[in-house]
């Protein structure tokens, strides 16, 4: 992922934008998750926050890997927060965020 999402950075300024963002948003947030499972938790975090600014709504893979990120590293308070924005982001019903909210107690 990490030479992927090297080589998107690196796509020429004709180009557009979005198109960009949107690859970005899916290669961090896949990243995020391959750093949750190897419990590389700055890493997921960081991984994860970048991919929800670049697609807030769509992206419940990259929401939960930051929420699990921040709550495995004793950051419960900023977790909870996270854990709101993604709700908004993808809607309260969301079945993984509530499911991950229960089982971190957020």
């Amino acid at each position: 992922y990490s030479l992927a999402i090297e080589m998107a950075t690196q796509r020429p300024a004709w180009e557009p934008a979005e198109l960009a963002r949107a690859e970005l948003a899916v290669l961090y947030g896949a990243r995020a998750t391959v750093n949750v499972a190897l419990r590389m938790w700055p890493e997921a975090w960081v991984d994860a926050d970048t991919s929800t600014e670049l697609r807030r709504s769509g992206n419940v893979a990259a929401w939960c890997a930051g929420v699990r990120s921040l709550a495995s590293m004793g950051r419960l308070a900023e977790a909870g927060e996270v854990l709101g924005k993604a709700r908004i982001g993808e809607g309260e019903a969301c079945k993984e965020l509530v499911e991950l909210g229960a089982e971190l107690g957020l």
